[in-house]
């Protein structure tokens, strides 16, 4: 288990989903809506570095009035101006609703948003991941089981990593939080499995003939492992 300071910020409150559970959200045209400024998402960065943060975890509501170009010029303004900083943005509904939007397929949306700087997508939106529960809660139609986790499977496509999250105590079985918790690994245990495999692949040995068979020890750039180059130097000096 490793840990990271990062910071958690909600970027607009404006949503059409209308998730049955959520407090959060304020419909188009409330006069408590908002969509928070470029600077002033550049305020909370510097504050996050300042307490030694490396990441901002930016989520928000479907605000029908953010287009993906919007996104695509934060990315940017925030790669900008902090290079090292890693944006995980935009949760699997969010990724959707902009494609809707946008009338794109998922796979234009995250490589338009990789291409501006997004770096992996958190799991939010996920509920539990069992159709019958998000119709009870009225978040089927931001996302449906399938649908958020075909976002994930095309993000690992485009090399990014992903997690999941889970909201529980609501209307849901214990079968069905079982059936949650095993959805997400159907799209991640492929994933990394085909990294190992390629590891596998690229793995370098040393080529050295010892004893009359090749040496095979690992080795990173050079042909011959520290042993074997260790040895030839000394037979030729």
């Amino acid at each position: 288990v490793t840990y990271i300071i990062d910071r958690n910020v909600n970027y607009t409150n404006v949503c059409v989903a209308k998730c049955k559970f959520c407090a959060f959200y304020r419909p188009v045209g409330s006069p408590e809506g908002y969509v928070l400024g470029f600077d002033e998402l550049f305020r909370k960065i510097d504050e996050t570095i300042a307490v030694g943060g490396n990441q901002l975890l930016l989520q928000g509501g479907h605000n029908p009035d953010l287009p993906l170009e919007w996104y695509e010029d934060l990315f940017r303004s925030v790669k900008t101006r902090y290079p090292d900083f890693k944006l995980h943005a935009l949760s699997p509904p969010e990724v959707l609703h902009i494609a809707r939007l946008n009338q794109l397929s998922i796979g234009q949306v995250i490589g338009r948003l990789v291409a501006a700087g997004l770096d992996s997508i958190p799991g939010g939106g996920a509920e539990i991941l069992v159709d019958r529960v998000r119709k009870l809660l009225n978040c089927y139609g931001k996302a449906s089981a399938d649908e958020w986790l075909g976002v994930m499977r095309e993000a690992h496509r485009a090399g990014l990593r992903t997690t999941a999250t889970m909201m529980y105590g609501t209307v849901e079985t214990d079968e069905e939080r079982i059936e949650h918790a095993r959805k997400p690994r159907r799209v991640s245990i492929p994933r990394q499995l085909n990294y190992l495999f390629k590891r596998a692949v690229k793995q370098r040995v040393c080529r050295q003939i010892v004893d009359g068979t090749q040496c095979g020890r690992p080795v990173r750039a050079k042909k011959l492992c520290a042993r074997c180059y260790g040895r030839k130097y000394q037979a030729e000096h």
